[in-house]
């Protein structure tokens, strides 16, 4: 495989979120939502409620064919089900950010 050197303490998350958890961010209400084995087992799309903008993370890429990372945990159907969860949220208005592009 392709497996990165371990990062140290100061690069690591501090803060474990949850599915439908939500804080603030410049004062808007960002939710977060798990998007389970789509691009990698640990994908995370943020809806920004106040905004109407979701940020799509790693499952969208502008101007790129998707990527899974079958060695990660990502799978064909994971990535359609996680691409149907950000569809779901999002309204005629929303505006979707890529991750990448």
């Amino acid at each position: 495989g392709n497996t990165p050197d371990p990062l140290s303490g100061t690069y690591l998350p501090t803060v474990n979120v949850g599915e439908g958890d939500f804080g603030t961010m410049n004062g808007q209400t960002a939710r977060f939502y798990h998007a389970p084995n789509a691009h990698t087992d640990g994908d995370l799309f943020i809806h920004f409620e106040d905004a109407n903008v979701i940020h799509a993370g790693d499952l969208l890429s502008s101007g790129r064919y998707p990527y899974i990372d079958l060695d990660n945990g990502g799978t064909v159907q994971g990535y359609i089900d996680g691409m149907q969860m950000i569809v779901d949220r999002a309204e005629a208005d929303t505006q979707i950010i890529a991750g990448h592009g």
